[in-house]
């Protein structure tokens, strides 16, 4: 059909690039990381493109299922954040030295992927379900 998809689902392999290469710097430094996104479809969108390499999860609910949080605990996290504003959850309560480590043009004239990176994951067992 003649049909780009990526121009309506976005460039979704350009977010899985740039997480990849940050959680590879992270290894190289000898340091555990997972990548945690917004929503439950930018984590399956970077999980295709990654082809399951890197545990990828939404803030939300669903990563109790995939794995237990205790085994994340400690661990740096490359957090995938879509759209321009900031992000409506505070990251401090995840983690700690949150920075941006950079921003990824996804979808054609309207959507720019954060990307971000934090130390020491300490789970969601305070209130977070008022995302």
């Amino acid at each position: 059909l003649g049909i780009d998809v990526s121009t309506i689902f976005g460039r979704w392999d350009r977010v899985a690039q740039a997480v990849d290469q940050e959680v590879a710097n992270l290894k190289a430094a000898g340091r555990e990381a997972f990548i945690l996104t917004d929503g439950y479809q930018s984590a399956s969108q970077i999980t295709y493109h990654l082809r399951g390499r890197i545990f990828v999860t939404p803030l939300l609910c669903a990563f109790t299922l995939w794995r237990p949080p205790v085994e994340l605990l400690g661990q740096d996290v490359v957090y995938v954040h879509e759209g321009g504003r900031e992000p409506r959850r505070d990251l401090r309560g995840f983690c700690r030295n949150i920075r941006v480590v950079g921003h990824v043009d996804f979808m054609p004239r309207r959507a720019v992927a954060t990307v971000y990176r934090c130390e020491d994951f300490r789970g969601f067992f305070r209130d977070w379900h008022g995302f």
